[in-house]
This record gives structure tokens, sequence and C-alpha cells, in this order.
């Protein structure tokens, strides 16, 4: 069934309705607030985490990315930014492409979002399942992971909201974020900025469970957030970003990947 359509600017963040291709995508309004949710089906639809160009170069961009891939022959459903950077656009934690290790996990502690233990790991393994899981609980599984990218804090745990977020926190702001449900499924989320209003992060943590029904959710990253669906040329904002997530047709994909390109 088609969902209402959404109040998005172009430049902010553009969500076309889609219930097609193994994923859908509503906006939902979530304690008064308005946030994009997409859900992608692991069977359906293949997640891929990206940092550099063939150049050793980060893509930068959602739209360089895209005319990226666009010119390799291949049409992203699905765009968001990943985990936290540093000055560089190097990814701050774990990032997996393909099963290749190109940054390591971080356990450090330091200030800011990243740091704020337990922070965490989103992945899909090489059977193609999904999950979310703590940093320090990732490095004693035994998870086989195709990608992976890390970043905090953790929304939730097992259904638990973070230790430190507070329900009544004055700090609203832009926010994405990625949760996997009990069926399997991957939400990506972020907030809505053609509004007044944002949520905490207590209230983001509340969106994976209450709503999108996910027990184990991680934060992303902040204000230069952008989520698009079936993005066309010239419908991107201008940050630039390290890790970029991308959703691709499963079937699409299989005669690339068997011809090792």
């Amino acid at each position: 069934m088609p969902f209402p359509r959404l109040r998005c600017a172009a430049f902010c963040l553009f969500l076309s309705i889609t219930s097609g291709f193994g994923h859908e995508s509503r906006e939902v309004v979530f304690r008064g607030v308005h946030y994009a949710v997409v859900r992608v089906e692991a069977a359906t639809e293949r997640v891929e985490l990206f940092w550099q160009n063939e150049e050793g170069k980060p893509f930068g961009t959602l739209g360089k990315f895209r005319d990226a891939m666009v010119a390799q022959g291949r049409k992203p459903l699905v765009l968001m930014n990943a985990g936290i950077f540093e000055p560089g656009y190097r990814p701050t934690g774990l990032h997996v492409e393909e099963g290749e290790e190109k940054v390591p996990l971080n356990l450090e502690d330091a200030p800011g979002n990243f740091f704020l233990k337990p922070n965490g790991v989103f992945y899909v393994d090489k059977n193609g399942a999904a999950g979310v899981m703590e940093a320090t609980a990732y490095t004693k599984s035994r998870v086989e992971a195709r990608m992976a990218v890390q970043s905090g804090p953790m929304l939730l745990s097992t259904g638990r909201s973070h230790p430190k977020f507070n329900e009544g926190s004055p700090n609203r702001l832009i926010r994405n974020g990625v949760g996997v449900d009990a069926e399997g499924n991957i939400w990506f989320a972020a907030t809505v900025r053609t509004q007044e209003r944002f949520g905490n992060l207590w209230e983001f943590a509340a969106l994976f469970r209450d709503e999108l029904g996910c027990p184990d959710a991680l934060f992303l990253d902040g204000d230069i957030s952008e989520l698009f669906v079936e993005p066309g040329p010239g419908k991107f904002g201008g940050s630039a970003f390290a890790g970029i997530l991308a959703v691709f047709r499963e079937e699409e994909d299989l005669p690339r990947r068997r011809e090792g390109r």
C-alpha cells in the first residue's frame, strides 16, 4: 500500500515513496518529531559500505558517490551516510567492505558521541544476515562480516535504551541511525530537516524500539546526516562523508559480483 507523500525539501532530505524491490519507505511522526524511515529486506536487497574510490580518495558527497556508481552501471536504491569520521574523512572506527577490514575496531575512551560506551557495530555477515552488536561483544563474536561499520552510542541493546540517555534531555538535534528487527529486516532512520522540533537521543532510541520493532539499534551521525531513496541527479545536499551506506537490488547485482567487478 502506498504511503502519504513526505513533506521534505530536496536539499535537506529527499525520500521518494516506494514499497517495492524489497524495501519500503515512509515518514513517521513519533513524539511530535518527523522521521524518514526505510525498511530493507536483506533477502532481496544488498546493503554495502563504501569509503574510497579506485584512486584511494573518499567519495565525499552522496551525489558524487551516486554518479560514480551509475558510471559503473549500478543504481543505488537507498543512500545514507554511515558512522562518525575524523578530519581527512577517515572513519573513526571499524570499517569493513566486502570482507576487507580497512579500519580496525576502536575501543578507546575519548569525548564525543562515538566514545559514549557502549558503542557498537552494524554488520551484514557473509551469509547475508544483519545485526547490531555492542563493540566489546563484537570482538568476542564469531561474526564473519561482509560489511561492518562502527559508531556510537548504541541506541538500544536488547530493547534497553543506552544508560546515559535522559528522556527529558534538551539536546534536540538531527540524527540518523540503523536498527535490525526480530525478522532480520534492516531499518534506516533520519530526522526530517523541514520541521521546527527535533528529537533527543532517548526519543530516537524509542523510535527504533516502539515504532520500528528493533531490539538493537545504533546511532550513526548527527547534524550533517542525509538519507535518500531512489536517488536521482540533483537531489542531494552538500555534506561530505567518510563511510557511505548503499542499498542495491540483489538480483541486478549478481552478474557484476560473479564477474568479480
